[in-house]
């Protein structure tokens, strides 16, 4: 605001940098904070940055969104979808975003999985034409995949899973934590379909991920170390799964203190009684179920 006081277009596109870093940053009143003075720069010049009213919206629609609060949620979508028209940006990779986030927000009924289905395909549709590199288009991808798995189709979700990695090959930004998702996700549709050498390899890509992005220590390595461990003792290599759980227990609170612990020790647990060792998996399974 000092130093770019004569420059609106560049201090409405980092407040909005800004907001957008402290939002993934759990820090919802800071963002909340940034959005609303980026707001009111916007608004100095009427018709200029008619895009960050939208952008603010659809921050608010995920900032908002659970099951007793979809007529709001609904509320801030016609909003958005008015102001889009009205700026003349049914064509553009905003609009994309807008049916990206309609899909997510439709809920995971049967006739929701169908309407959400729709939304994410009306969203790839137009990332392809007009913003193939927009980070958007990924994450399009993937929410799609994640609807034919829900329906029972791993297959087709394999597709669509691999088609977001292809895009993610030329998306301006790569999102190291969605490469994981796609790769996690890959991970368990394989895994389903019985497919264990792909499996393995696709949760040996989550786990060097999550060791590079959070490291060891933090729980967001812990899931996909112990789904690694858990298809390798499902492939057969059980000496290799055995010292990955050891090795994961290793670095976990010992005793687990936290769900996040927990679960990973369960699917140790489970991996020994399956492999006909119940003392040892007693000693995993029952502080569990404490």
């Amino acid at each position: 605001e000092e130093r770019f006081a004569d420059d609106p277009a560049l201090q409405v596109e980092l407040l909005g940098t800004v907001s957008g870093i402290y939002r993934e940053l759990g820090e919802e009143d800071r963002h909340k904070a940034l959005v609303a003075r980026r707001l009111a720069v916007a608004q100095r010049y009427p018709g200029r940055f008619e895009t960050a009213k939208i952008e603010a919206l659809f921050d608010e629609v995920g900032d908002s969104y659970d099951a007793s609060r979809v007529k709001q949620v609904d509320a801030l979508m016609q909003q958005a979808d008015e102001l889009l028209h009205q700026a003349g940006l049914d064509d553009s990779a905003l609009r994309a975003r807008w049916w990206l986030t309609r899909g997510q927000t439709m809920g995971s009924g049967p006739a929701q999985l169908n309407a959400s289905k729709a939304a994410f395909e009306a969203a790839i549709n137009l990332y392809e034409n007009v913003a193939p590199r927009d980070p958007g288009h990924v994450t399009a991808l993937i929410e799609l995949g994640v609807t034919y798995f829900y329906r029972g189709d791993n297959r087709g979700a394999i597709v669509l899973y691999q088609r977001a990695l292809k895009a993610d090959e030329t998306v301006d930004g790569r999102d190291d934590g969605e490469m994981q998702t796609i790769y996690g996700n890959l991970g368990i549709a394989y895994m389903n379909v019985g497919e264990f050498v792909p499996a393995v390899s696709a949760y040996q890509k989550v786990v060097e991920l999550a060791d590079r992005t959070y490291g060891k220590q933090h729980k967001d390595y812990w899931y996909p170390a112990a789904n690694h461990a858990r298809v390798l003792h499902l492939s057969g290599e059980r000496l290799r799964a055995d010292a990955m759980y050891e090795a994961l227990i290793g670095v976990m609170p010992d005793p687990a203190t936290n769900l996040d612990a927990m679960v990973q020790t369960e699917s140790y647990g489970a991996s020994l009684s399956a492999e006909g060792r119940p003392e040892l998996a007693l000693r995993w399974l029952e502080p569990a179920e404490r």
